[in-house]
């Protein structure tokens, strides 16, 4: 048979070691007590320091039972620390994605932005303009463009990030060339279209730059 394993190691606790060293006190401040009876004739000074570790050890016996007390009841409440348990954190949950409704009910016939440069062009007052038109469906724009007689039109469709679209137009690297875009929910510009003329001027196009895919959180994610 496998020996039995030794008994798990114990410190003795405070109010043992009290114990001992009130009973030792004890001892002692009786001992003194005796010795100074039994001997009147002492030297007044061997007398006087006997005297004073009697007094001394008699504040001891006093002041002893309180800490004795106190050591007691710190080491009820400290000896068991509580369990730990742990607290569940909160789900962050998003709130879900709320479609605009697929279509209007009122179209506006007036351009809802417009980004237009006078050309330099002398003879006659011409622009470099784009603007854009709501359509019946809500999530699409109609762009018209124009270019000292040159002139088209494109079809703008915003991603539906939750909020009423906000269509934003803006200035292009050249001179003549605009950014077609939209603000998301931190009003950070989104580009999703460039017009711009060719160097020579001969032709005004229409670039795709970016798609779009919604997250959650209504977060954009290009493609």
């Amino acid at each position: 048979m496998p020996p039995e394993p030794p008994p798990p190691h114990t410190t003795p606790s405070a109010s043992t070691f009290g114990f001992f060293y009130y009973f030792a006190v004890m001892t002692l401040s009786t001992s003194i007590r005796i010795v100074l009876r039994a001997a009147p004739n002492l030297l007044p000074a061997a007398r006087n320091i006997l005297q004073a570790a009697r007094n001394i050890l008699r504040a001891t016996r006093i002041l002893l039972p309180a800490s004795l007390l106190f050591s007691a009841c710190h080491s009820s409440t400290t000896s068991e620390p509580a369990p730990a348990t742990d607290t569940p954190v909160a789900e962050r949950h998003l709130p879900a994605l709320k479609h605009n409704p697929e279509t209007r009910e009122h179209v506006k016939k007036e351009a809802i932005t417009e980004y237009k440069v006078k050309t330099d062009n002398k003879l006659n007052d011409l622009y470099f303009a784009v603007r854009l038109y709501e359509t019946q469906q809500t999530m699409k724009y109609l762009a018209k463009v124009e270019y000292e007689g040159l002139t088209g039109e494109d079809t703008v469709t915003l991603p539906d990030i939750g909020i009423p679209p906000h269509p934003v137009l803006q200035k292009g690297p050249e001179k003549y060339s605009c950014i077609i875009g939209l603000l998301d929910n931190n009003n950070a510009f989104r580009e999703l279209k460039k017009v711009y003329v060719t160097p020579d001027g001969s032709e005004l196009k229409i670039k795709n730059l970016k798609h779009y895919i919604v997250t959650e959180g209504y977060r954009l994610v290009p493609e």
